[in-house]
């Protein structure tokens, strides 16, 4: 059977023993901020155990008894009258409607204090230790697509020491660099700025979203495939604009095989597979032949 989708986030956001263990390094303040940001919504406390059996003890156990008692009534006893038991009915449900709230708290903090995944987001800021995934760059190009959505129109970035919501345009860049040992790696950026309305092609003043350099470490959260920032290093990269925006096809295909979000080892976070490299080669060969060096708009 297969997982659903809340099974497999799950998964992804727990410490996974198939990853193997990488260089450990400090947090620095920017990947802590970011390790408490992914980390809240991994986290059980007295409220999240109690709203949902004030809302629904209210009423669950009332109408569990009513509906037993009419089916009781229709089936075995056309005779019976709840209101000659009305006191012994209300107990029961004060008495269902009293378990109801000490087994679904007990159960959440049972699973507060056991789920691996929980205590791993918990304890995280305060190991403060990052994962280092080190590759080198050799070259660089960057394709860009516009996927504006109205529902989630703000973005997260570090900024004056903290994390904030800035307003999304809808546009994402696309790096696709090639490493040392011959891998292909794909990162993306959601550029912040104010959308310029649906379909609209615009390029952001800057060049590229990162500070391109050879050496890139990527920060994961220690055993799992969470990046929690970028450490880029070493001499200045190049990077090849080929300013082409990806069509809907091509950009489920490639966010699909960039691996970036809700994968397993052994695959690894950004890296290409061997058997989409052919398509991502021909994907990079219509982007460099279709022009374009640049298109001086802003966001």
């Amino acid at each position: 059977m297969a997982d659903t989708d809340y099974e497999r986030y799950a998964r992804f956001h727990t410490p996974d023993p198939r990853i193997a263990e990488r260089e450990r390094a400090a947090m620095s303040p920017e990947e802590k901020a970011w390790a408490l940001d992914k980390g809240s919504g991994h986290r059980s406390g007295w409220l999240n155990w109690v709203i949902l059996p004030v809302v629904i003890g209210l009423w669950a156990p009332m109408v569990c008894i009513i509906l037993v008692l009419l089916a009781y009534q229709a089936l075995f006893a056309p005779g019976f009258d709840p209101q000659q038991h009305r006191e012994a009915i209300l107990t029961a449900i004060q008495a269902s409607t009293l378990l109801l709230f000490i087994v679904w708290v007990a159960w959440n903090r049972h699973r507060a204090r056991h789920d691996p995944r929980l205590l791993y987001w918990r304890d995280l800021p305060e190991v403060a230790e990052v994962e280092l995934e080190r590759h080198t760059l050799v070259s660089a190009f960057s394709l860009w697509s516009s996927n504006y959505d109205p529902d989630n129109p703000q973005v997260a970035r570090w900024a004056d020491g903290r994390i904030q919501q800035v307003a999304d345009s809808g546009v994402v860049q696309w790096l696709l660099a090639q490493t040392a040992e011959g891998r292909w790696l794909v990162l993306c950026e959601r550029v912040a700025g104010v959308f310029r309305g649906h379909g609209t092609q615009v390029r952001p003043a800057a060049a590229s979203q990162w500070p391109l350099s050879e050496e890139l470490a990527i920060a994961f959260a220690p055993r799992t495939n969470i990046p929690l920032g970028l450490r880029f290093s070493g001499a200045a990269l190049a990077l090849a604009e080929t300013g082409h925006w990806l069509s809907r096809g091509d950009l489920d295909r490639l966010a699909r095989i960039a691996h970036h979000w809700t994968f397993f080892a052994p695959e690894r976070y950004a890296l290409i597979n061997p058997s989409d490299v052919p398509w991502l080669e021909a994907l990079l060969r219509r982007a460099q032949s279709a022009v374009v060096d640049s298109l001086p708009s802003t966001v």
